[in-house]
């Protein structure tokens, strides 16, 4: 028979039980009242065989289920254990700390919500749990106040609702629920675990060009769908494609906080200045009315990001865009598609289906290869500094990104200072910029307004 080493420890403060050490696949309590659990990825489950079970003082309900983190308290009436009321302590072996939920109200009626995911401007996503059915999610948890600073229009969070509510593909992020409350919405979307695509390539430096083609693939299908449905994404960028898994290429296109659905009631045309630098279209630029095809242009970007790591505009670079594009990329097939989708005249663009229909993405003359996997990168080089390490050097607008993200992880009220951005990013990236390289990106942040400097310290932009 084989021994599990025990994972974790319910400790009795009240009443009269024994201690339970919990091994395995989990073990039932209080004479089965509840089963204590956890899944693959280490999360931790409780759920209720009757009701008088309670996690942090809330009743789980009777056959629901209830995220456990350590140091919380389970409580078992007598109504679920003829042994009368007793209460225990989670001690597990080795946890992440999660925030305080009550300021959630009634929505950990519905899900129990664990662990922060991730931090941004004006949101935190934490992994949640539908106590009905189990299901993990993602719980965006949006501060109006803060998005109103960043986009002065708090209107734009519900649009992003309706959107995603009439959206229903494979490769888009699904939203299963919504609530509202004063100061928050809440977004209650499907839970992916392989991170984004922009880690992705930064931690490979480029993409190899079966796996790009498969990622663009994917994406195009989405955006002909939502271009079908008459929705413009406007910010599309890796940043803002998901990954279902680490292993595999299934992307999820996420984000559409700044997106419009266009109908002839809203008009066919825009004109608001938005997105990402690096990805918007020259006629968002030129500030002239524009449509869908700001997208297609994004992902002509999007296609020389992964297969060449960097931007097709640097700095005091006397080239054309199709002389970046016959510079920057190796294949013939993949340096006609991009050209088609970045067309300064949105008239001859390419569409999402016809860039579908196009060779390259079609072929299957490329061999693919396991994601991430990317091409051979550069050799290791010194910098003025004398810092090594591998890969290619990083364009300051990659590494103005990692800065923006180390920042909103760090979330430090007083602002972040560049030894502890430097530290985040080495942390979290396998190939990270040199000093040089994030003094110039820090610079370029600041002098772009992007972050803001006070000091030795750094805190984003509004």
């Amino acid at each position: 028979m084989t021994e599990h080493r025990p994972w974790a420890r319910l400790e009795v403060v009240k009443g009269e039980a024994e201690a339970v050490a919990v091994a395995g696949d989990g073990v039932e309590v209080a004479g089965g009242a509840l089963r204590i659990f956890r899944d693959d990825e280490g999360v931790v489950f409780v759920k209720a065989a009757s009701k008088g079970v309670k996690v942090r003082g809330k009743e789980v309900g009777e056959e629901m289920t209830a995220l456990v983190d350590d140091g919380d308290r389970i409580k078992v009436t007598g109504t679920a254990w003829e042994d009368g009321p007793v209460e225990y302590v989670v001690e597990l072996v080795e946890s992440d700390d999660g925030d305080d939920d009550s300021e959630h109200g009634f929505v950990t009626a519905d899900y129990d919500m664990g662990k922060v995911l991730g931090t941004g401007n004006f949101a935190t996503v934490r992994l949640g749990v539908c106590r009905k059915t189990g299901r993990k999610v993602a719980i965006k948890v949006c501060d109006k106040a803060k998005f109103a600073r960043v986009q002065h229009r708090v209107g734009a969070l519900l649009d992003e609702v309706s959107i995603l509510r009439a959206l229903q593909h494979p490769h888009i992020l699904q939203l299963y629920d919504s609530y509202e409350t004063e100061d928050h919405l809440y977004l209650v979307l499907e839970l992916v675990s392989g991170g984004d695509l922009f880690d992705r390539i930064v931690d490979a430096g480029k993409l190899s060009e079966a796996t790009a083609r498969r990622v663009l693939r994917q994406v195009l299908e989405a955006v002909a769908y939502m271009h079908d449905e008459g929705v413009v994404h406007r910010d599309i960028k890796p940043e803002n494609i998901l990954l279902a898994s680490r292993k595999g290429v299934e992307t999820k296109v996420s984000d559409f906080g700044i997106s419009r659905m266009l109908s002839v009631e809203n008009g066919t045309t825009m004109g608001t200045m938005c997105g990402t630098p690096q990805y918007i279209a020259p006629e968002i630029v030129a500030r002239t009315a524009y449509d869908a095809k700001v997208d297609m242009w994004s992902l002509g970007v999007l296609l020389y990001v992964m297969l060449s790591g960097d931007y097709p505009f640097v700095d005091n670079a006397p080239l054309t865009i199709p002389e970046q594009i016959q510079r920057g990329l190796y294949s013939e097939g993949a340096k006609d598609l991009c050209r088609r989708l970045m067309q300064h005249d949105p008239a001859i663009r390419w569409s999402a289906p016809q860039a579908l229909t196009h060779p390259w993405i079609r072929g299957a003359e490329l061999v693919e290869t396991p994601f991430p996997d990317a091409d051979p990168p550069a050799s290791a080089s010194d910098d003025e500094s004398g810092d090594k390490r591998r890969g290619a050097p990083r364009h300051k607008a990659v590494v103005s990104v990692m800065i923006s993200r180390a920042i909103a992880a760090l979330d430090d009220r007083k602002g972040s200072t560049a030894t502890a951005i430097a530290k985040y990013i080495a942390a979290n990236y396998d190939a990270p910029p040199t000093r040089a390289e994030l003094k110039r990106a820090l610079a370029a942040a600041t002098k772009a307004g992007r972050i803001t400097h006070s000091g030795s310290r750094y805190k984003l932009g509004g």
